[in-house]
């Protein structure tokens, strides 16, 4: 993307890659549906107001317009459906993007479970980004059939969609400065780091 031209685009002085005329802008700040039309260069917005330059243009003819909504935490696995399925249920109902904590699936099927549900993300028409399980199994009480350790923990963190470390279940741990709790949220310093408390 050419920033300089976004600008322009933005300023109404270059035509957008897209046109969308007419609309009725929800706008989620102030909770008002504003009449405007949206200039796209490059898939990003570059403006919402008064703009006629396009190479495209399409009439919405008073249709509102509404932002995506992000899902900042969830757990994939919990929908019992597969990553596909998920989407084809999320995204007519507008969600364009979702941050998921697998821990559940991990849990069951440690890594290989992780980068099936990864692998089929990158075929969605959903922007999918991850959280890598911090507790898995969360108790040393839980025979739950797979393991996510330190080092399996700082590889998902390598990968460029898992933005951070999901869920510190284990907060007894961190309570006692707990060696093993404590270098796994070391390993995600500079990431987002969930936390998980009780009530």
């Amino acid at each position: 993307m050419n920033l300089r031209t976004l600008i322009s685009v933005a300023k109404g002085d270059t035509a957008a890659d897209l046109l969308l005329k007419n609309a009725r802008i929800v706008n989620t700040f102030t909770g008002e549906i504003e009449q405007a039309d949206v200039a796209i260069y490059d898939g990003r917005i570059a403006g919402v107001g008064d703009y006629s330059k396009a190479e495209e243009t399409i009439d919405l003819q008073g249709r509102c317009l509404a932002p995506g909504l992000i899902n900042g935490h969830t757990h994939l696995e919990s929908s019992m459906l597969h990553p596909a399925r998920y989407a084809q249920a999320v995204v007519p109902r507008g969600t364009v993007a979702a941050v998921s904590d697998l821990h559940e699936l991990a849990n069951v099927c440690g890594l290989d479970g992780i980068r099936f549900v990864m692998n089929w993300a990158r075929r969605l028409p959903l922007d999918m980004i991850f959280m890598a399980p911090s507790c898995v199994p969360a108790t040393h009480l839980e025979t739950s059939g797979a393991q996510v350790g330190f080092e399996d923990i700082r590889k998902l963190l390598a990968y460029q969609n898992v933005v951070g470390l999901g869920e510190m279940m284990n907060y007894p741990g961190v309570v006692a400065g707990d060696e093993g709790v404590l270098k796994r949220i070391r390993a995600a310093k500079g990431r987002v780091i969930d936390g998980h408390a009780p009530g």
